[in-house]
């Protein structure tokens, strides 16, 4: 009997090893779909007029984010950037001095729709592309030529001109973020944060043009630090 006990303990050791908590594993849509409940409970406290609620459930949200989002990513670029498109909004109309209550139910409203569309799996997957790591490395210099070109545009009022250049970072952002993350988390989240900021700033219906040029040249210093990071660690 006992040998019998042992060789099922072996039997089981054998298959936890070959399938490890592969039935237990939490998919990208689950993840999103807890996630999600933060940004449900951030507009019933926003729909109240309790904004200080509902900033502090985005804020959960988007702490959350930070954990989950490479799943997503991975699983569908597109979803992936209309999630942070949708953050981004919220994060202007938190910004705004004072809160605009539709502002902010409308942006909350649209971040859950989209959620809930990633959710239901109706976003198209993704084929994940094979780069060279040096090539990635490279490309973060050429970052920093698109942040001065829509500054110079907005010098000269060309908002559309300077949103087209934010959108074309946020595309080449995809291809480096992850060997930005590996050497400095706190440059990946503040870079990812003002990517975003900006471009929501430069998209609203009334562009906020001081405050998106003050938010990509904070960009570009970040950028920068990133750069002198990545000497700093190939010396």
């Amino acid at each position: 009997m006992q040998h019998r006990a042992s060789l099922y303990i072996i039997i089981f050791t054998i298959a936890m090893i070959a399938f490890p908590f592969r039935s237990f594993a939490a998919s990208a849509e689950s993840d999103l779909q807890d996630a999600n409940k933060n940004i449900i409970e951030a507009l019933q406290s926003a729909q109240s007029g309790n904004v200080e609620g509902a900033k502090k459930q985005y804020e959960t949200f988007s702490s959350t984010w930070m954990s989950i989002e490479s799943g997503i990513k991975e699983q569908s670029q597109d979803a992936y950037r209309e999630i942070e498109d949708g953050m981004g909004q919220i994060q202007f109309a938190l910004a705004q001095q004072p809160v605009k209550k539709e502002n902010l139910e409308n942006s909350l409203k649209n971040l859950k729709q989209t959620n809930e569309k990633f959710i239901a799996g109706k976003y198209p997957r993704t084929t994940a592309k094979t780069e060279d790591e040096g090539t990635k490395q490279g490309n973060v210099a050429d970052l920093i030529v698109l942040l001065n070109q829509s500054l110079s545009k907005l010098d000269h009022n060309d908002v559309n001109g300077a949103k087209a250049d934010i959108e074309q970072f946020r595309t080449s952002w995809l291809d480096i973020e992850s060997v930005v993350l590996t050497q400095s988390s706190k440059i990946y989240t503040n870079a990812e944060r003002d990517m975003v900021t900006s471009y929501a700033m430069l998209s609203s219906k009334n562009p906020d043009v001081k405050g998106a040029k003050k938010t990509i040249e904070g960009m570009r210093e970040i950028i920068f630090l990133h750069l002198h990071l990545k000497q700093v660690i190939t010396c």
